[in-house]
């Protein structure tokens, strides 16, 4: 009986060692970076951000070149840091859209609506001032409208907000939309000037983006519009920070 007894403790403890290795593992060394240090890459869960095959340094890149180099703000603040709404946006129309015109923007805004960290885009109530006003007219009326700030050269839309200079906080904007353009053009322009509204520049890379700055044909954005949308407004990403903050929440966010 001891010796049955002491075999039967030998192969307990080869059980335990053995369930004792395989929970615990081998550490693997990690994947060095070109300057030596830990490389970023995809594991097998990623966020819901990330996009299969897109790098975090092309969308760092990309976030830089719209995010953080805007044309469109009025104020004496710097471009290059963030400028985003923090609180909800309300609109009005005025002149003629199209009831295609008011269904595409109705439905990218209930889109952004659905972004964490979005503060809203709704109409605006009856008798309440709008912090957007968005303008549908013919050429001249346009050019009337936006001739100073377009330099009065030929476009099909433009926009334009206004922000805290102590803060880089957007208050109010405003978006004109050329009516006398064919719809189909003006589908793209509809979605491509909201965008440029919310705090973004124009891309000259990228022309699968919605805001690429020599084309007008894209009828909807691009996932990684998508996802620079989804990073700006990230409770994390706050106004006014710099290209070096951005990234390294980029970075945390992002995989």
């Amino acid at each position: 009986m001891k010796k049955i007894k002491g075999i039967f403790l030998a192969i307990l403890m080869v059980l335990i060692v053995t369930a004792c290795s395989v929970g615990q593992g081998i550490k693997p060394k990690p994947n060095e970076g070109p300057n030596g240090g830990e490389e970023q890459k995809p594991t097998d869960t990623h966020s819901t951000l990330y996009i299969d095959g897109l790098m975090v340094e092309e969308v760092i890149r990309y976030f830089n070149e719209v995010a953080l180099n805007t044309e469109y703000s009025i104020g004496e603040g710097n471009a290059k840091l963030i400028q985003k709404w923090d609180e909800k946006i309300t609109y009005r129309f005025f002149g003629d859209p199209t009831e295609q015109d008011k269904t595409i923007l109705k439905q990218l805004f209930d889109e952004l609506n659905k972004i964490q960290g979005f503060p809203g885009i709704y109409e605006a109530e009856v008798g309440k001032v709008p912090a957007l006003r968005i303008y549908f007219q013919d050429e001249g009326d346009f050019i009337a409208n936006f001739g100073d700030f377009i330099g009065y050269e030929s476009a099909d839309g433009a926009a334009q907000y206004w922000y805290y200079n102590a803060t880089n906080v957007v208050y109010e904007g405003r978006i004109g939309y050329r009516t006398d353009i064919s719809q189909e053009i003006r589908n793209s322009v509809l979605l491509e000037e909201v965008v440029n509204l919310l705090g973004f520049g124009d891309t000259v890379v990228r022309e699968d983006s919605i805001v690429y700055q020599y084309s007008s044909e894209a009828q909807e954005l691009s996932k990684i519009d998508w996802l620079l949308l989804k990073l700006m407004y990230h409770p994390d990403i706050k106004p006014g920070m710099d290209q070096d903050a951005c990234e390294q929440v980029i970075r945390t966010l992002y995989y």
